[in-house]
């Protein structure tokens, strides 16, 4: 069997001791003890339970049903087991990405529902596994960190190499041309590395393309866009970067799985994306259907985040002064961006130092890569969602969000321009909740700043959202407000005014050669997920 990496399918005593299920997946483990002694371990899943030997000896079996969710790090082999009314499984797997998805697909199929899924990137996962004298101690006692919740579909999605990969072979147009389904067998080589992969024939349907993407639809192929590296993760899903083989641009793609979606209405999408187009945003450019996902096409902003290079300031002066003036330029633009997505319906919900790019010519991009804002996402996703120290205490206590929310992210952003920290922050993600609701605001003493900017950062951080500056969506408030004074708006809009820093771009993308950066992992996980 292909996933019976130990070969026990053929060992009676084993198949034996697992009352001859089938075998699903099989290698070697590390079980961590509580001292981090690392004990060797045979790990086995089948349809029905996960088991666990040593050498030929049957330690633990784990039904799906105890189940909890999985713990995985990012840096390390390391993952974790959490069940429900018992201590946690911790154990060190070299082929950590692929045992897990063997257990989701596993659990799905027993369970019928998907498996809870958390991402930490943090080497040892040994703060997150309950111990067994915790467990004694209070039955409900969980290390498991809820905030870090990750979409399973998504993760199976871009980690499963060994499932049929749906890509279309087809010429398209504006309408799904054919139910048919047809497959055929290709064989590729990467990296001198040979795998035969089916490819199952999925009419697409554009939703939106503008002419400078594509100028005629019906001679659009999926073929035409080359997938070429990862460059974020958002919410729920990643962010490639590609290049438009047609007109030899590069964008920056993010799917979303319809999965996830409480609803969805093809008319709606194509009718926000006909109108959204502005200056301080990054613009989706191209929207195309499979039957499974829905992709997103936006402008790629050649730089980093504004956040990289807003300290020039600091580093000029020798005197610890902000120069109000210049950080007035970017914190207007992110307002005008904000105003132009509300007057949209759009709420951003969780602006992040990320989220703000910087072109050429100084001026700031607001990436609306969290498409849960065009979308009506499921509750049970978005209560996965991580919240941050960016996030408003009312999406944070799980309220009834409102516009306000992200006047709220915009004095958190204001605050961490001049001081590089968030003023609400906590190492214990726990504890954040609990800092945010109830933690005054406080202004450090290591630059000076004046009245007008203290009291517009604290009227926009109310933590009671009715007394918020901005609440029910008056903009007017914010740019009347008396750090304001003088400055011209209308000059911003227009770019009539010139931007007080222009970063200088390191890096030719049309000259590049990214395949020289290729990981093999990724350029599968990227050309045809």
């Amino acid at each position: 069997m292909e996933n019976d990496f130990l070969s026990f399918s053929k060992e009676a005593e084993i198949i034996k001791a697992i009352n001859s299920e089938k075998i699903l997946y099989s290698n070697k483990i590390q079980k961590m003890t509580s001292f981090l002694i690392k004990q060797e371990r045979n790990f086995i899943i089948t349809p029905q339970a996960i088991y666990i030997f040593h050498n030929k000896k049957l330690k633990k079996s784990i039904k799906y049903e105890d189940i909890k969710a999985i713990t995985f790090s990012t840096i390390s082999n390391e993952f974790i087991i959490h069940r429900k009314n018992q201590y946690d499984y911790h154990y060190l797997c070299p082929d950590k990405i692929k045992l897990i998805c063997s257990i989701i697909k596993a659990y799905e199929k027993y369970i019928k529902n998907p498996i809870i899924l958390c991402e930490i990137n943090e080497k040892s996962l040994k703060p997150y596994a309950t111990t067994k004298k915790e467990k004694k101690k209070d039955i409900n006692a969980s290390r498991m960190d809820e905030n870090k919740i990750i979409d399973t579909q998504t993760f199976l999605i871009d980690n499963d190499n060994n499932k049929i990969i749906s890509r279309s072979q087809t010429v398209i147009n504006n309408n799904i041309l054919s139910n048919a389904k047809n497959l055929r067998s290709n064989t590729i080589n990467i990296n001198n590395i040979n795998m035969d992969i089916i490819y199952e024939e999925n009419n697409i349907n554009i939703i939106f393309a503008k002419n400078e993407f594509i100028n005629d639809k019906n001679k659009f192929n999926e073929n035409d866009i080359k997938y070429m590296k990862v460059i974020g993760r958002g919410k729920i899903g990643k962010i490639y970067l590609v290049n438009n083989i047609l007109n030899k641009k590069y964008y920056a793609v993010k799917s979303i799985n319809k999965n996830i979606l409480e609803e969805y209405n093809k008319d709606k999408i194509e009718k926000i994306l006909n109108k959204l187009n502005f200056d301080f945003i990054t613009n989706i450019m191209f929207c195309y259907e499979t039957k499974e996902r829905i992709y997103f096409f936006f402008e790629y902003v050649q730089n980093e985040d504004l956040f990289s290079h807003i300290n020039f300031y600091k580093k000029l002066s020798k005197e610890k002064i902000i120069n109000e003036e210049k950080i007035k330029f970017f914190i207007a633009s992110i307002i005008l961006a904000l105003e132009y997505l509300h007057k949209n319906e759009i709420i951003y919900r969780n602006i992040t130092p990320k989220n703000i790019l910087i072109n050429k010519d100084g001026y700031i991009k607001l990436t609306p890569f969290s498409l849960e804002n065009i979308f009506k996402i499921k509750n049970d996703i978005i209560n996965k969602l991580e919240k941050s120290e960016y996030s408003s205490p009312e999406i944070l206590n799980n309220k009834e969000e409102n516009i306000s929310s992200d006047f709220w992210n915009l004095g958190i952003i204001i605050y961490e321009m001049i001081y590089n920290i968030t003023p609400f922050y906590s190492l214990d993600s726990n504890n954040l909740i609990e800092v945010i609701n109830n933690n005054e605001i406080k202004f450090p003493k290591n630059f000076e700043i004046s009245e007008n900017l203290k009291d517009l950062i604290e009227k926009l951080l109310k933590k009671n959202l009715e007394e918020r500056l901005g609440f029910d969506g008056d903009f007017t408030q914010i740019k009347n407000h008396d750090f304001f004074n003088n400055f011209n708006f209308d000059d911003l809009i227009n770019k009539k005014m010139e931007s007080p820093y222009k970063p200088k771009f390191e890096e030719d993308l049309q000259s590049n050669t990214f395949e020289e950066k290729y990981k093999y992992e990724d350029l599968i996980k990227a050309e045809f997920n």
